[in-house]
């Protein structure tokens, strides 16, 4: 299956100052789902002295789709992007440990685990993050892609 173009977001640590408004604005931007924390997440990295986003990356071959028991992860051809069906999610763990960003959370929400990843708020008019973050340290981007291995949907 070929796919040339994808969306996903870009992050500019030099401009982030660790406001997480992002983080805000995400959570907000899903008042109904099952899974209550944010998409995104920002910590400091003493190390580097700066800060770091942890969010989906919208890789051209999502690994955690392939290894997914029920099959929850695809690339939707309509918004250019891997979804996770959260609300379908039995808590096997297998995506996590595939996602070599992290991006992939598990949330105990009312005793009951759930994966989640960013799906860049398709539900909520596009990516809250972006339009929240004061010193524009986060961008969507169209990305150019020669392949996208796993299940599509249309």
């Amino acid at each position: 299956m070929s796919v040339t173009q994808k969306y996903g977001l870009v992050f500019d640590p030099i401009k982030c100052t660790g406001c997480t408004e992002c983080e805000a604005a995400c959570v907000s931007a899903h008042p109904d789902d099952i899974v209550q924390e944010p998409r995104i997440r920002i910590k400091f990295n003493p190390s580097v002295n700066s800060y770091a986003a942890t969010y989906c990356v919208q890789c051209s071959e999502c690994a955690p789709s392939g290894v997914c028991p029920p099959d929850l992860i695809s690339f939707d051809r309509q918004n250019l992007l891997w979804l996770l069906e959260e609300e379908r999610c039995i808590a096997c763990n297998a995506c996590v440990p595939k996602c070599e960003y992290n991006a992939i959370f598990l949330d105990p929400t009312m005793g009951v685990e759930t994966a989640y990843k960013c799906d860049m708020c398709i539900g909520a008019g596009g990516p809250h993050c972006v339009s929240s973050c004061p010193t524009q340290a986060i961008a969507i981007s169209r990305i150019e892609t020669e392949q996208l291995k796993g299940r599509v949907t249309t």
